[in-house]
């Protein structure tokens, strides 16, 4: 069975730069969970432009919602009708240079299988990364 994995350069950076154990203060854990379902709900939506209006500059000049359409679209297709989150859990990290984030894990259940996004959201709810697996 072939996996697809999609990353986004930032979070791959994120990544790279290691995990924190502990949240950052200022996450507030029920709202950082709604704001990824909001994307992931976007995605399925195929609203790509409304996705790429919350990223970050970094991300915004390393992807445009084109770019993003085409590297999903076929991922969704493949997976069929979306049907609900099943799971949800949350990570804080912390970049090199010192910048905080917190990554959302969201598992959701389509039709024909079941994708794991990590979503990465700033203090200011903005997108610096996604990776669908």
């Amino acid at each position: 069975m072939l996996r697809k994995w999609i990353v986004i350069p930032t979070l791959l950076l994120l990544l790279l730069a290691g995990c924190a154990k502990s949240l950052p203060a200022w996450v507030n854990q029920d709202h950082v969970v709604s704001v990824a379902t909001s994307i992931v709900e976007w995605l399925n939506e195929k609203d790509y432009e409304k996705v790429m209006s919350i990223a970050d500059t970094t991300m915004q000049e390393q992807m445009d919602a084109t770019q993003l359409q085409e590297v999903l679209d076929p991922i969704l297709e493949e997976a069929g009708a979306f049907e609900t989150i099943q799971k949800s859990s949350i990570q804080g990290g912390k970049t090199k240079d010192g910048m905080e984030y917190v990554a959302v894990f969201l598992q959701a259940k389509y039709a024909n299988k079941t994708l794991v996004y990590t979503i990465s959201l700033t203090k200011e709810d903005e997108l610096t990364g996604l990776f669908v697996k």
